[in-house]
């Protein structure tokens, strides 16, 4: 019974993100989601953010690879806009790693920036749990 619920559960992330764009994390198969970066046409932001999803879980894992090793400003929002947590990574880091655990989160858009202070990255989170419905045969 666990294990279909948390069945369930992925699978509805997953089509709500296919109904979302590119803007959810959720990516059970662990690939690469494009970036909606904000910067200047014509230039190239300082560093790549990617999302995803841990297998069976309700944990996304930010990826920032950080190739010029500036300060990072990272600022996660839960959907009433409030801040959940901010924090500025230390320089010279290559690759900032974070797993959030949404277990118990209130359903709704997170909001996720990511500031170096020249380019910043927004990324949205929509979670959404499916409700489920035992079945029992007799």
């Amino acid at each position: 019974m666990k294990t279909k619920r948390k069945f369930l559960m992925i699978i509805g992330l997953i089509i709500f993100a296919l109904f979302t764009g590119t803007t959810f994390a959720a990516n059970i198969g662990l690939k690469k989601l494009p970036v909606a970066h904000r910067f200047a046409i014509g230039s190239t932001p300082a560093f790549n953010v990617e999302l995803r999803q841990l297998p069976n879980s309700e944990r996304i894992r930010l990826i920032v690879d950080n190739p010029e090793g500036k300060y990072l400003s990272v600022t996660l929002r839960d959907p009433s806009g409030e801040v959940v947590e901010h924090f500025v990574s230390r320089k010279k880091l290559k690759q900032l790693v974070k797993v959030y655990d949404f277990l118990g989160a209130e359903e709704g858009i997170y909001k996720l920036e990511i500031y170096d202070w020249k380019d910043k990255v927004k990324k949205d989170i929509n979670l959404q749990r499916v409700q489920q419905e035992y079945i029992t045969i007799q």
